[in-house]
């Protein structure tokens, strides 16, 4: 009986798709999760520690303006914030309700909160410069489904300045939590569910294969890949550095 009203809410979700944006779904998700739920996730993956933004830390401090896309409840934040230079700005884009609200009591100037899915960003939306680095931490990408991926690898281009760098950091495996159901597996990657009562979290992990192809259709450049093991933790993670091509 579980297995059928399982499937058949699976079905139910992908028939949604073809009318609604599969981040939609995936904002309330985070929204019902809260943000003590998720800062338990973070110690349980090693990522309370900060190691995934400490490790950019030379870009960090170098950078003129930062922007962090799906910023959270301003975990990666706050460590970027101790990193970055005293004459630097950074904007935390962030479109769940109450995470906005809690970043926006955390942090104030020369740190905005952006209120709005990043894929509706322009120029205007910072005060002088575009931004020089664009952080995408914690997984962030696989929110998308796999053509609305390719879709924000487009936005990100031209919301970064020349000779600035996109960094993605992205576990190297699927295996997230004992609740995650693969629905679909294929050369693309794997699609996955993870339920948290009656909400469904719908997430598509790439594998390396489309992640370059979707590098390399954006007008982007690989420049490296680097993977590392967050602390008490034997899952490893790749951070993907990208330039604009022909720079």
């Amino acid at each position: 009986m579980f297995k059928k009203w399982y499937l058949w809410s699976v079905l139910c979700f992908s028939a949604l798709q073809i009318f609604c944006s599969q981040n939609e779904y995936n904002t309330d998700f985070y929204e019902a999760l809260g943000a003590e739920t998720l800062k338990e996730f973070a110690v349980k993956s090693g990522l309370d520690s900060g190691e995934d933004v400490k490790r950019l830390y030379p870009y960090i401090k170098n950078a003129k303006v930062i922007l962090e896309i799906g910023a959270g409840y301003g975990r990666a934040a706050s460590f970027i914030e101790k990193g970055m230079s005293e004459f630097a700005t950074l904007y935390l884009c962030e479109n769940v309700p109450s995470f906005v609200k809690e970043l926006e009591t955390v942090f104030s100037d020369p740190i905005f909160v952006l209120n709005k899915d990043f894929r509706e960003l322009d120029e205007k939306a910072f005060l002088k410069e575009k931004p020089d680095l664009i952080l995408w931490m914690w997984s962030g990408l696989f929110d998308f489904a796999y053509e609305e991926q390719e879709e924000a690898f487009k936005t990100l281009k031209k919301l970064l300045a020349p000779h600035g760098h996109l960094v993605v950091d992205l576990p190297c495996h699927s295996s997230v939590t004992n609740s995650t159901h693969v629905v679909n597996s294929s050369i693309e990657g794997e699609e996955i569910n993870i339920r948290n009562g009656d909400i469904v979290y719908i997430g598509f992990f790439l594998s390396l294969e489309r992640m370059k192809k979707l590098i390399e259709k954006a007008g982007f450049k690989l420049d490296k890949i680097e993977t590392y093991k967050p602390p008490n933790t034997d899952r490893e993670r790749a951070q993907y550095f990208l330039v604009i091509e022909n720079e």
